[in-house]
């Protein structure tokens, strides 16, 4: 097994017995590190002697067991470890994390929260919070520099402390809002443009995210597929044609359409009749 130990400072020494933390006004910080590990890992299991250890998934995935339970952590999915559990790591490929360990000071405004956080990741141990992700990015740059601000570093514990008490609650809430946006725009380009776009696939690359997502958001948000509603835009619009006198083949070429046949075919399958079923009648 290959490693490379990007950067890693212990403050304690094995068995509980505790050293020289890097203290804070709120915290007690006992280990920090970002490790990269080429062939595998095996982390055999141990005590967990702190308050909070968070290990962040920086490349591919490991399972993380908590008292011999596995669960697999995924890229930027965060681990929760709490203090009396015993921790172990396992990755069969190339793996890199970043993690650190530290307590909540006893008169600490902070302390408070520590029982909705056992009571939180005692059995959910994962979080996905970007939020998290880069708080943690931020204490390993401050570390790397060799000289530690002691304010930031309260502060950016502090955020962390919070957002695990909230669950990633704030960023879903904001996903969720984005999503409904990015719905919206979508409607709204369709509704103006159904004519014009030549795929869903063109749609996505103008609103800036994959198709499935766009799916996926726009279906939760409108509670129709996006196809669909691109779909009834189209044929509703060659219906009101033919309502209004035009021929099947002016239809199909506003609806772009290569053969009068392919436009029938589809006209039918949605409408259950044909595109001169519509047409109105004669004298």
């Amino acid at each position: 097994m290959e490693s490379r130990i990007i950067f890693e400072k212990n403050y304690y020494t094995e068995g509980n017995v505790r050293s020289d933390p890097v203290k804070t006004e709120n915290f007690l910080l006992y280990q920090v590190g970002d490790a990269y590990y080429y062939n595998g890992l095996q982390i055999c299991g141990h005590e967990q002697y702190f308050d909070v250890e968070l290990s962040i998934a920086a490349y591919n995935a490991a399972t993380f067991f908590t008292d011999g339970e596995g669960t697999e952590a995924k890229k930027n999915d965060v681990y929760v470890s709490l203090k009396g559990e015993t921790h172990a790591i396992s990755a069969k490929n190339t793996f890199r994390y970043r993690y650190f360990a530290f307590d909540v000071r006893e008169n600490s405004k902070f302390r408070a929260y520590l029982p909705e956080i056992n009571a939180r990741y005692a059995q959910e141990k994962i979080l996905q919070s970007r939020t998290v992700t880069a708080l943690a990015g931020r204490i390993i740059s401050e570390f790397m520099r060799g000289e530690v601000c002691a304010d930031l570093l309260d502060c950016l514990l502090g955020e962390i402390v919070v957002e695990l008490r909230r669950g990633g609650a704030e960023e879903k809430s904001l996903e969720i809002n984005d999503g409904k946006q990015a719905a919206l725009e979508a409607r709204n380009y369709i509704d103006g443009h159904y004519l014009e776009l030549n795929s869903l696939a063109e749609l996505s690359a103008r609103c800036g995210y994959s198709y499935p997502y766009l799916s996926k958001i726009f279906s939760a948000s409108v509670g129709m597929s996006l196809r669909r509603y691109f779909a009834e835009k189209r044929m509703e619009h060659a219906k009101e044609m033919l309502q209004e006198g035009k021929s099947v083949t002016e239809a199909a070429e506003a609806l772009s359409y290569n053969s009068i046949c392919n436009f029938s075919r589809a006209f039918k399958r949605y409408f259950g009749r044909s595109p001169e079923a519509f047409k109105p009648p004669r004298g």
